[in-house]
């Protein structure tokens, strides 16, 4: 009877640390999720900080420089240029007129695709009507004609 008291005992003391080790665990990985998150929001916060200042003292040395002296844009290699911007724009628009296009393409694909059907259709109700028709208007429709039983 000891020995199976003890036992219960034992899985009662193992639940407790399994339990013990789940909750620190969680309060662990909480913990560690959480100064994550706030370290990426930061960075995220930083760089949108750190861009919109870089554009706006390019945009103010731009205006500002004189024209004798000429301001090497690509010694400022974390700002993202305005060409670069407006160059990803051009990118965009042209990738946009190619669906557009490739869209049109498929509509006039699509409405082909109807007209050979409705053909297809025709051509089944000619066939048909023409089955319908007595053999004599058949034989002179047509110089063979192959007789079918209806």
């Amino acid at each position: 009877m000891s020995t199976g008291m003890f036992t219960v005992i034992r899985e009662e003391n193992k639940r407790e640390d399994i339990n013990e080790f789940i909750t620190e665990f969680n309060h662990m990985f909480e913990t560690t999720y959480l100064q994550v998150a706030k370290a990426c929001d930061q960075k995220r916060r930083d760089f949108h900080e750190h861009t919109k200042l870089a554009l706006v003292s390019q945009a103010d040395s731009h205006e500002n420089h004189d024209e004798e002296e000429e301001y090497d844009w690509s010694e400022n290699n974390d700002v993202v240029s305005i060409q670069e911007i407006e160059k990803k724009d051009k990118e965009i628009s042209n990738l946009s007129e190619t669906i557009a296009k490739q869209d049109e393409t498929i509509a006039q694909l699509n409405s082909e695709i109807k007209r050979l059907m409705s053909e297809t259709e025709n051509e089944k109700d000619v066939q048909s009507s023409y089955v319908e028709m007595p053999i004599e208007v058949r034989e002179k429709m047509c110089t063979k004609v192959t007789r079918i039983k209806i």
